[in-house]
């Protein structure tokens, strides 16, 4: 968490590991999806089925990846994988060939939508 928090400069901060078993309790609050938006990707890509989980997924380490390359800003990386679920047509996913190919594709495409970044 330190490590997200202070991108991209790297720090040493001297704190005592957490142990989950000495927590008395541990608060959540819903997520706030509109400063999130790829919750609201991942939920939709696993609640439509087929290649959408695999698309998102390839979409998401091409966008990561362009980020850490510095082509990209961190919002972008969302933007990227929100395209390719677009503008990918479903397919059904029956085989592990049908994974590969699935894979294959997004990753292709989102190498293409980043030669012009217009998501």
């Amino acid at each position: 968490i330190s490590v997200a928090l202070r991108w991209p400069r790297r720090t040493n901060i001297q704190m005592p590991r957490m142990c989950f078993s000495e927590l008395s309790t541990l608060e959540f609050e819903p997520p706030r999806n509109e400063a999130f938006p790829a919750l609201n990707l991942a939920r939709n890509a696993f609640s439509e089925g087929g290649d959408r989980s695999i698309v998102l997924n390839a979409a998401n380490e091409v966008a990561v990846s362009a980020f850490l390359g510095g082509k990209i800003s961190f919002l972008d990386i969302s933007c990227l994988t929100d395209a390719c679920l677009n503008k990918l047509s479903k397919e059904s996913v029956k085989t592990l060939d049908d994974v590969f190919i699935a894979d294959h594709r997004a990753r292709d495409f989102a190498l293409k939508i980043l030669e012009t970044m217009k998501c």
